[in-house]
């Protein structure tokens, strides 16, 4: 085996993301040790941190950059990321995304485009075409539905 490969059971139980996680919480783990985690196994001569490491490289280390690629861009672009391992990124990145919006407010106000935001983003932030959307508002500025009401290309969408 390579020397310069160290799989998860080498490491000491202090630096492997599992054990790491329980003793000093999951905060503490690095980008690449969540992704280790979602990922389970690396593949052989490459240990799970190291395929991670290196996709977050390729990234140039922005999660969001990794949000955004299909399921199947990322099984296709990277060795040893099949389908099964780009679902559960793909999962932990949408229970992320549903996490946010429910930090929301319950009966939201919307009283500006900066309200709005707020609102639309978690929707919208990983998508790489446009969307228009609709808010439809009580009379006291309250939330009653969101709506979209088209998707279109990467510049434009028809309304």
């Amino acid at each position: 085996m390579d020397s310069t490969v160290l799989r998860i059971h080498d490491l000491n139980d202090d630096d492997r993301p599992r054990e790491k996680a329980l003793k000093l919480g999951i905060q503490s783990l690095s980008n690449a040790e969540l992704l280790a985690i979602i990922f389970g196994g690396g593949l052989p001569g490459k240990s799970v941190i190291q395929l991670s490491q290196e996709i977050l490289r390729d990234q140039d280390n922005r999660l969001s950059r990794l949000a955004k690629m299909s399921i199947h861009e990322m099984s296709s672009k990277y060795k040893g990321i099949g389908p099964a391992k780009s679902i559960s990124l793909a999962a932990a990145f949408e229970l992320g995304i549903r996490c946010q919006a429910d930090f929301a407010e319950e009966d939201p106000r919307i009283c500006g485009s900066q309200d709005a935001y707020k609102m639309m983003f978690p929707h919208l932030c990983r998508l790489n075409y446009e969307e228009f959307w609709v808010l439809h508002l009580s009379h006291a500025n309250r939330l009653i539905a969101k709506e979209c009401l088209s998707g279109g290309g990467t510049a434009s969408t028809l309304v």
